[in-house]
C-alpha cells in the first residue's frame, strides 16, 4: 500500500524480517499531507537514497509488466491486465498506450518487440558519479566477463565477486539492447544498455565496463583492453535461437 500504516510496517518487520525501508529523496506524501513513511522515520528504520535523475522504479515495473507476453523466457497465456497500462514501444504516450491496449496479434506476439520506456539519458557526469575512477596497474591479471546483466540482482554480484577474485582489475562487457532482445525475445532487456551499465558500475567489485560489448569475443578486444583471463557463467544463453551453436553470456 502507498499508506505505510504502523500495523503494515509491523507485518513487514516481524513477518518478512525486513530491516529497513528505503526510498528516493523526493517527497512522498499522503492525500492529508503527512509523510507517508513518517512511522518509519520515527523507529529509526527508514533509509533515503539519492534518486538517478531519469531513471523511474515505476517505469522498471511497467516494463515488467509489459515484457510478461510470449516470448521464450516468459510464456503466459494472458499478459498481467496492468501491462496494459504501460506503452508497447511508441515513443508518444497516447499512443503507446493504446497500442498495448491492443494487445497480442492474432499469432499472439505483442503489438511491438522492444519496451522503450526509458527517458533515461546517459551523460559523462553520470557515468564518473558511478564509476570507482581506478585504472588497471602496470601489470596487473585483468579478468573480463560479459553478459546482458538485466535487473541487476544478488546473483550478478555473486560471479561478480567470483570474478574479481581471479585477479586484480575487473572489466565486464555489456551486451546492446539488440543483441539481448535477439536471444531473449520481445520486451528484454527489461532496463536498456545505459542503466544496465550504471547498475553494473555501481557494484563494489567491477573497475570497468565495456558499453555495447560484442556477443563474440575476439582478438582486438583482448588485445585492447590487455585481458588476461576470460570467466562466464556455467550456464550458456541460447535464448531466442534455436541454433545450438549461437552462444552467449549466461548473465
Amino acid at each position: 500500500p502507498y499508506d505505510l500504516s504502523p500495523a503494515f510496517i509491523q507485518e513487514l518487520f516481524v513477518k518478512h524480517k525486513i530491516d529497513y525501508i528505503i526510498h528516493g529523496d523526493d517527497p512522498c506524501l499522503l492525500p492529508d499531507g503527512s509523510d507517508a513513511y513518517a512511522h518509519a522515520k520515527r523507529l529509526g528504520r527508514f533509509r533515503m537514497i539519492k534518486r538517478t535523475e531519469g531513471v523511474s522504479t515505476t517505469d522498471i515495473v511497467g516494463r515488467m509488466l509489459t515484457c510478461m507476453r510470449l516470448n521464450p523466457f516468459i510464456s503466459l497465456d494472458q499478459p498481467h491486465p496492468l501491462a496494459k497500462c504501460f506503452s508497447a514501444g511508441e515513443d508518444d504516450d497516447d499512443a503507446g498506450l493504446a497500442r498495448a491496449s491492443e494487445g497480442p496479434d492474432e499469432e499472439g506476439r505483442a503489438n511491438s518487440t522492444r519496451t522503450t520506456l526509458s527517458k533515461f539519458l546517459p551523460t559523462s557526469r553520470r557515468l564518473v558519479q558511478f564509476s570507482n575512477g581506478r585504472l588497471a596497474p602496470e601489470g596487473a591479471r585483468v579478468v573480463y566477463i560479459d553478459g546482458a546483466f538485466d535487473v541487476f540482482h544478488p546473483g550478478h554480484v555473486k560471479i561478480l565477486k567470483a570474478a574479481k577474485a581471479c585477479g586484480d582489475f575487473l572489466l565486464v562487457g555489456i551486451h546492446t539492447d539488440e543483441d539481448v532482445s535477439e536471444r531473449r525475445g520481445p520486451h528484454l532487456p527489461i532496463m536498456n544498455l545505459h542503466e544496465r551499465a550504471l547498475s553494473v558500475l555501481a557494484c563494489k567489485y567491477v573497475d570497468e565496463v565495456v558499453i555495447g560489448s560484442p556477443t563474440v569475443l575476439r582478438d582486438d578486444l583482448i588485445t585492447t583492453f590487455n585481458i588476461s583471463l576470460v570467466v562466464r557463467g556455467t550456464v550458456s544463453e541460447t535464448g531466442y535461437h534455436n541454433d545450438p551453436e549461437v552462444r552467449a553470456s549466461s548473465s
